[in-house]
């Protein structure tokens, strides 16, 4: 739609609406997306903090985190220890860091993730056939074989810096990973 109103190389900006708008004179539409946005963004934002909330709760449940981090109100039934802990480190991030870094990392992981996926439902399907699943991939290597190499093209036009991080955050989260499954053995021995 927006091609049809500017030329598409205008559109090439973050407010690509707002040029749309002020060329066909109805400027005063342009209030209506900004709200329409940060209604979007922040319904968005909440979701996110939720979901990763929730994520880590859980891998506190199974052992995976301290178990500081598995508290959850009694009255309330919200983790609020890790909400707080989410939130405030979520807010230290978005303070500190560029924005389009920031996007950088967070598309790159979410990628990272799609090819596990990807890859996790090949190898799946062929070293457990007789799994029983919900749901039915049609064309099964070959689906998955396509995605995995459309992602392994987009991951390869990112700069050496977003792999440097990446690579740092991973170490990071595996050393972490050994350091407390190591605390954990010497726990359970001292105990028994």
């Amino acid at each position: 739609m927006l091609t049809g109103i500017v030329n598409y190389k205008e559109l090439c900006i973050p407010h690509s609406f707002s040029i749309a708008l002020t060329k066909i004179n109805i400027p005063w539409f342009n209030y209506l997306i900004k709200i329409g946005a940060i209604a979007g963004l922040g319904s968005v934002i909440i979701v996110s903090i939720f979901t990763v909330v929730r994520m880590l709760l859980v891998m506190a449940e199974d052992r995976l985190l301290p178990s500081f981090f598995a508290v959850v109100d009694k009255q309330t039934k919200i983790p609020r220890r890790l909400t707080l802990i989410v939130g405030m480190g979520i807010a230290l991030v978005a303070s500190t860091i560029n924005i389009s870094f920031i996007i950088k990392v967070s598309s790159f992981l979410i990628l990272l993730s799609l090819l596990s996926v990807c890859a996790g439902a090949i190898f799946m399907r062929y070293d457990q056939p007789n799994l029983r699943r919900g749901f039915k991939c049609p064309y099964m290597p070959f689906i998955p074989s396509i995605a995995i190499l459309l992602i392994l093209y987009m991951l390869a036009h990112y700069s050496l810096d977003i792999y440097l991080i990446i690579a740092i955050m991973l170490v990071f989260f595996l050393c972490s990973y050994i350091l407390l499954k190591i605390n954990r053995k010497t726990y359970k021995d001292t105990v028994l």
